[in-house]
């Protein structure tokens, strides 16, 4: 919630903060960087995503994304390759892992970063939860 310890820096000046955060992980303090992009991303622009995942985490900065396929997967998966840190912002409930097949991702993040929503548990993804998940922090 807005005041802890662990609350993300970033969302304090947000115009419309969330009320409070579901987090799997660890929300280390430090520099962050989000990489987002395309779900059907060309091969180039998945191997320049991994290469930017690859090169923050070597350079100790957080690695921030949304676990989508394509673009989003690609940084996360270069950040953790190099023992980087990665958190996934999710569009759904903590209890669900979408897309579904990331299973296996969502596992490696809340190991080594974190998973964090603003949904309650059971919210199911919605068109609408995406895009107000990459604003924010940006009011």
């Amino acid at each position: 919630m807005p005041g802890d310890e662990e609350w993300p820096e970033l969302l304090t000046p947000s115009s419309d903060p969330p009320l409070g955060l579901f987090v799997r992980g660890s929300l280390a303090k430090g520099m962050t960087v989000a990489v987002v992009g395309s779900r059907k991303a060309t091969p180039y622009g998945l191997q320049v995503a991994r290469l930017l995942g690859e090169e923050l985490g070597r350079a100790g900065v957080i690695v921030v994304s949304g676990m989508a396929r394509g673009v989003d997967e690609a940084a996360h998966r270069g950040a953790l390759e190099v023992g980087g840190q990665s958190w996934a912002v999710w569009g759904t409930g903590p209890d669900r892992i979408y897309p579904p097949e990331h299973g296996n991702l969502a596992s490696e993040l809340a190991e080594s970063g974190a998973l964090m929503t603003e949904y309650p548990p059971g919210t199911p993804p919605r068109r609408h939860h995406f895009p107000e998940r990459n604003t924010c922090g940006h009011g």
